[in-house]
């Protein structure tokens, strides 16, 4: 009968195991249920929230980068389709509605129109200078980079070119800590590069026709008779990879009555890097063209100087900070 003892007292051992497990497996049971219950409720909440953003998600159109100009071409109305905004009839043209042109405002308001005339290295000025001057006697050439062509100054600007008669900038304009001359030739700035290393020079940026003017270190503008204009935010190369088109015209509408319009154009980089939303809504309410690539909005006088505020702003400060590093030939070299 001891041979069978052990067995029978470790086996009501094992049936408290037993009913312990159960008890443990039940509680366990319950707490799963009440988590599914829970996470049934918040889906449901979640489900709730986003219903208020059914109308947002659903307008929503997706665009491939790289591909916009076909993609809005196929979306937007043919009436409101144009080769370029100089083509613009303005024929009654509707005004974006609060919502769009808010979305206007943010776009403009993440634009640093604001330039700096960066100096450079100073020690370097007079080893620049002596290079540059040598430049301008035509001792040396200069390449051009999408040609690759090279050039004598004289023979590139014109055999009579008198380098005392012209103005001259002087600055670090591709914030290598080098600076660069730009020389102010029938109204246009072409703007030389040197690269020490290499002992080379190169035509950096050529800023024609004449209305091109500096804004700072990498940011240039264009203006056309104080109603056209462009920003352009440039990388060391002297490529854009920012720009903005804005613009106001007087022009009759359908009933032949003189009608002030005020056009900006949202920066087409935001639509590359994605930052932006495209809508059915803003298509809707945007002036398309086609060459330049711009969704074009018409805003009231009020919105259209709101957001161009900081533009204005940032131009009346560079002409100032541009008096700082013009100069004539007498004052650059033989000062």
């Amino acid at each position: 009968m001891e041979s069978f003892r052990k067995p029978f007292a470790d086996c009501g051992r094992r049936g408290d195991f037993m009913r312990k497990c159960l008890l443990i497996y039940f509680i366990s049971c319950g707490c799963l249920l009440l988590c599914c219950c829970s996470r049934i409720g918040i889906e449901n909440s979640a489900h709730s929230n986003d219903s208020n953003n059914i109308d947002y998600i659903e307008n929503e159109i997706n665009l491939p980068h790289g591909t916009i100009g076909t993609s809005i071409e196929e979306l937007i109305e043919s009436t409101r389709i144009f080769d370029s905004f100089l083509d613009f009839t303005y024929d009654d043209f509707q005004y974006a509605d609060n919502k769009v042109y808010t979305q206007i405002k943010d776009a403009y308001a993440s634009i640093d129109f604001f330039g700096e005339f960066l100096k450079g290295n100073l020690e370097k000025y007079p080893l620049y200078k002596d290079k540059y001057l040598s430049l301008l006697d035509n001792k040396v050439r200069f390449s051009v980079k999408e040609s690759s062509e090279e050039y004598f100054l004289h023979d590139f600007f014109s055999p009579s070119f008198d380098m005392r008669n012209y103005t001259y900038y002087f600055f670090d304009m591709n914030i290598d800590d080098n600076p660069e001359l730009a020389i102010v030739y029938n109204n246009a700035i072409h703007i030389f590069h040197f690269d020490e290393i290499l002992d080379e020079f190169s035509l950096w940026l050529d800023m024609s026709p004449s209305w091109y003017q500096l804004n700072g270190s990498l940011k240039i503008r264009w203006n056309r008779d104080g109603l056209s204009h462009v920003f352009y935010q440039l990388d060391e190369n002297g490529k854009e990879f920012i720009s903005v088109y804005f613009h106001s015209a007087q022009k009759p509408n359908s009933k032949g009555e003189a009608e002030e319009y005020y056009m900006v154009a949202l920066p087409n980089h935001l639509f590359e890097s994605g930052n932006i939303v495209i809508t059915e809504e803003l298509l809707s309410q945007a002036y398309y063209s086609k060459s330049y690539k711009l969704l074009y909005f018409r805003l009231e006088e009020e919105q259209y100087y709101e957001i161009t505020k900081s533009y204005f702003d940032a131009e009346k400060l560079a002409n100032e900070a541009l008096k700082d590093v013009s100069f004539s030939f007498e004052e650059l070299f033989e000062e």
